[in-house]
């Protein structure tokens, strides 16, 4: 795609967003803890990029900790 820059958090008004496929760009930072709490999301593949998730603290709430463990599989 030739996508630079970074993933907006906006992304998490999308309530309906099923799957954010963002593979093969410059994108860098964190993927925003926001994409962590659309419970319609089943696929985030952001393979190939220069991102990393912020480590939760312990008392930390995720949502849906699945998206979690998927998005730091497809950091490979």
């Amino acid at each position: 795609m030739g996508l630079k820059g970074t993933i907006s958090h906006e992304f998490s008004a999308l309530k309906s967003l099923q799957r954010l496929v963002l593979t093969d760009n410059n994108l860098t930072a964190t993927i925003p803890e926001e994409l962590m709490t659309l419970r319609a999301l089943t696929e985030l593949d952001v393979s190939n990029n220069q991102l990393y998730v912020k480590k939760l603290k312990q008392n930390d709430e995720t949502e849906n900790v699945q998206q979690v463990a998927q998005a730091l599989l497809l950091l490979r």
